[in-house]
C-alpha cells in the first residue's frame, strides 16, 4: 500500500489547502468571515486526515472513514457557496475551486465505490490496494 501523502486524492486535497489559505487571508476581518474562514481551513485539513484514516482502516471502518471525507468536503463547498454568495469570493476565485475540489469529488466517490465493492460478499479480491 502507499503511503498517504503519494496518493493522488491527498496531493489534490494539499494543493486545495494550499490555494484557500491566501484566498481566506483575504477575508474582511470581521469575526463571523475570519471564523468561517477558519473553519474552511480546518475541514480541508480534516480532509487530509480523512484520507490518512481511510487508507489505514480495516475492512470494517474504510466506509467509515471514506464517509468523514465526504462530509468535511460537503461542509468546504457549503463554506464556499456562502462566501461566492457574500460576495467574499470573485466569479475566477469559484472556478478554480471548482477546478480543485472537482477532481476530490470524482476520487472520493470512486474510492467509495471500490471499497464498497471490496466489502461486498461477492467480491473476489479481499485485499484489494486502496489506489
Amino acid at each position: 500500500m502507499s503511503k498517504p501523502a503519494q496518493l493522488p486524492i491527498y496531493r489534490a486535497v494539499e494543493r486545495l489547502m494550499t490555494w484557500a489559505i491566501p484566498v481566506i487571508e483575504r477575508l474582511p476581518k470581521s469575526l463571523p468571515y475570519q471564523t468561517l474562514g477558519g473553519l474552511l481551513i480546518r475541514d480541508i485539513r480534516e480532509c487530509m486526515d480523512a484520507v490518512i484514516l481511510t487508507t489505514q482502516a480495516t475492512d470494517y471502518t474504510r466506509i467509515e472513514a471514506l464517509n468523514i471525507l465526504i462530509a468535511r468536503m460537503t461542509s468546504v463547498k457549503t463554506t464556499m457557496r456562502v462566501l461566492k454568495a457574500s460576495k467574499k469570493i470573485t466569479a475566477q476565485q469559484e472556478v478554480q475551486f471548482l477546478d480543485l475540489i472537482n477532481p476530490i469529488a470524482m476520487q472520493a466517490g470512486a474510492w467509495m465505490c471500490k471499497i464498497r465493492k471490496e466489502a461486498s460478499p461477492n467480491s473476489d479480491n479481499d485485499s484489494a490496494d486502496l489506489q
